[in-house]
């Protein structure tokens, strides 16, 4: 069982903020 409050969740939360981002250039595009 991984540890979700560990470097899963960390990977987790900096995919989430990169899809966003991406989002958010495609738009201004």
């Amino acid at each position: 069982m991984p540890n979700l409050g560990g470097e899963w969740g960390s990977n987790v939360f900096n995919f989430i903020g990169y899809s966003k981002h991406v989002q958010k250039r495609a738009s201004e595009e």
